[in-house]
């Protein structure tokens, strides 16, 4: 009896893990606990070692494209109408650029502002 309870409740964890996110709740590679994995700050001397850590996180949740490949991003109007296309890269590229940003010191960051875009 225990077997076959633990095997149900087994399909069901299964089944819940593979079950795609509510609709409402847009995807967001960032809301796992990866930034608590980052916790030192990006300064002029540990670049690599930040380098190090920050390429597989950002390959490993697909954004590889946006940061790497210097692709253009899809048109922001098709037809006259917004492209859902734009819409997803452009949030992407928002909370990459933002989670990006969020683990420099102030003096890094100070010095990003100053440069061209």
């Amino acid at each position: 009896m225990a077997n076959a309870s633990s095997s149900t409740a087994h399909a069901s964890m299964a089944h819940a893990s593979s079950s795609p996110a509510p609709a409402n709740h847009p995807w967001n590679p960032f809301s796992n606990s990866l930034t608590s994995s980052l916790t030192l700050k990006l300064d002029r001397l540990n670049f690599l070692s930040r380098k190090s850590q920050v390429v597989p996180a950002v390959i490993g949740h697909d954004l590889d494209g946006i940061l790497f490949t210097g692709v253009p991003p899809p048109r922001n109007l098709v037809t006259g109408i917004p492209n859902p296309e734009y819409v997803q890269w452009r949030r992407r590229d928002q909370l990459l650029h933002s989670w990006l940003r969020s683990f420099m010191t102030e003096s890094i960051l100070a010095f990003n502002e100053k440069q061209p875009s």
